[in-house]
């Protein structure tokens, strides 16, 4: 499982996490994919894992901390209209306790990091360009 990189195109801290924000007590942050959802890498199944198997293991961890797929592809309704997001396809940390966060953010890289290899793979072997601009970044500077 755990292994990949976000979108960045300068690989600069802003891209691929944005966020670490404070909403009161929680800490928030946001990891850019960098792949879109499509039905031949299906990204958004392998971040999940089998049974939710990543996300599971993730919270494990984490005990404290809240994940979430949203963006373009994710089948994330959000509002009141109930919309799937246009934004780039993202995963949401949030968590209450500052172990949890720094837990979950560890794990959604190592993540980010195993998937985007995949998908090096995947493009490899069926004759597509290898993606250059996968990046994990961490706009707190961990």
């Amino acid at each position: 499982m755990l292994n990949s990189e976000s979108a960045a195109s300068s690989g600069g801290p802003a891209h691929g996490q944005t966020g670490n924000r404070r909403a009161g007590n929680k800490k928030t942050c946001r990891f850019y994919v960098g792949i879109e959802q499509d039905p031949s890498f299906q990204v958004c199944r392998r971040l999940i894992g089998i049974g939710g198997s990543n996300m599971k293991k993730i919270i494990a961890s984490a005990p404290d901390a809240k994940i979430r797929i949203r963006g373009r592809g994710s089948k994330y309704l959000e509002g009141p209209e109930e919309k799937e997001s246009n934004e780039e396809l993202m995963i949401c940390i949030s968590a209450t306790t500052s172990a949890s966060y720094e837990a979950a953010a560890r794990l959604v890289k190592e993540l980010l990091e195993w998937v985007h290899e995949e998908y090096r793979q995947f493009c490899r072997s069926h004759g597509l360009p290898e993606p250059r601009n996968l990046v994990v970044a961490d706009s707190s500077g961990g």
